[in-house]
């Protein structure tokens, strides 16, 4: 089952739509239960106050529940739903109500993975960056292949860190 939500802004640069439309999901989805208790496990794995360790932890959850996976055209998960269900594959894992799963519980098969490009992985990272009380940024490049966008955060100690689980490894 597929959760897509429409998000309208006034402004005719698309870029500047999308970036709307995915700070309004990744807010959305930080403020559900889902992402504050799986953000929290992943966070606890890390030292206390290490913030970078924290970031870690996320970043590597992301990676074992996500693949990347090219649209055609370009769809922005526009809520809660979608991020949580279709990015981070909650509904292909078994999840009645991806706002309320406990998401280390559900079994992770390489089939079930949740999927997107950059947009929808930065999505997702930002809301669960949010969900650790840290405040993400969108950082979009431009390249000969096209525009990419991902993640930089600001630790509460000052250290800027990128998070971009596209260009793993």
């Amino acid at each position: 089952m597929t959760h897509r939500t429409v998000t309208t802004t006034t402004t005719s640069d698309p870029t500047k739509t999308a970036l709307v439309a995915m700070g309004r999901a990744a807010e959305a989805a930080a403020n559900t239960w889902t992402m504050r208790e799986w953000a929290a496990r992943l966070a606890s794995r890390a030292g206390p106050r290490d913030y970078v360790g924290q970031l870690r932890e996320l970043y590597l959850g992301i990676l074992e529940r996500w693949r990347y996976v090219q649209e055609p055209g370009e769809w922005v998960s526009g809520s809660a739903r979608a991020v949580l269900g279709n990015v981070l594959g909650l509904s292909y894992q078994g999840a009645a109500d991806p706002e309320r799963a406990s998401v280390e519980s559900l079994p992770v098969r390489r089939e079930t993975r949740g999927w997107g490009d950059c947009d929808d992985v930065a999505t997702l990272t930002a809301a669960g960056v949010r969900a650790l009380g840290m405040t993400p940024q969108f950082r979009v490049t431009q390249g000969p292949s096209g525009g990419h966008v991902h993640v930089l955060v600001r630790t509460p100690t000052g250290q800027v860190v990128s998070l971009d689980p596209v260009g793993h490894p």
